[in-house]
């Protein structure tokens, strides 16, 4: 029997098993004390490694290093306060759902992101006027005008009449029988 398996078995018996299997306390207890030795001896050389490196820098170095941390600070700082002035300018214009866009025209140059500012917002209501006044274009041509748009004025002036002459002779025959009635 050949086997085309060419990885030892207690490789398979590992790899199916999530978690390691200790036999008992004291192999689980010198496994845990070489992992903390080696955890210890890694942090350890990265943080001689971190102050070897940090000797050899020069008292110039160091500041140029600090003076270029405070001018990212600064940067960002700028960006913050001229999207929270962007952000304004969006709320004051009525617009929501923002915040996708918002990073595409903020930058650390105020002016720059002011414009940019503006000009998206003019873009934005200038296009969705265009898509409401298309929408009630669209709307109006579903409306039908009325069939009978001639409205014959002499027809309503001469029911109008009639209805009056009829309320006028009925009051006069009420008040001619009343007076009929006082006058016997």
């Amino acid at each position: 029997m050949e086997n085309n398996n060419l990885e030892p078995e207690s490789t398979k018996n590992q790899e199916a098993k999530p978690f390691k299997v200790f036999q008992n306390q004291t192999e689980f207890e010198s496994f845990m004390a070489y992992s903390e030795e080696n955890l210890k001896s890694k942090i350890e050389n990265d943080i001689k490694e971190k102050l070897e490196k940090e000797a050899k820098l020069s008292a110039e170095e160091k500041l140029m290093e600090k003076i270029k941390e405070l001018e990212d600070d600064k940067k960002q700082i700028l960006i913050d306060k001229n999207k929270i002035k962007s952000e304004k300018e969006f709320v004051s214009n009525n617009l929501e759902n923002y915040e996708e866009i918002l990073n595409l025209v903020v930058s650390e140059d105020e002016q720059l992101t002011t414009q940019n500012t503006k000009k998206l917002i003019d873009f934005i209501l200038i296009n969705s006027k265009k898509i409401s006044d298309e929408k009630v274009k669209n709307a109006m041509k579903d409306i039908k005008n009325p069939e009978n748009n001639e409205v014959n004025i002499q027809t309503i002036n001469e029911n109008i009449a009639q209805r009056l002459g009829k309320k006028m002779s009925q009051a006069k025959q009420m008040s001619a029988k009343i007076l009929n009635q006082y006058i016997k």
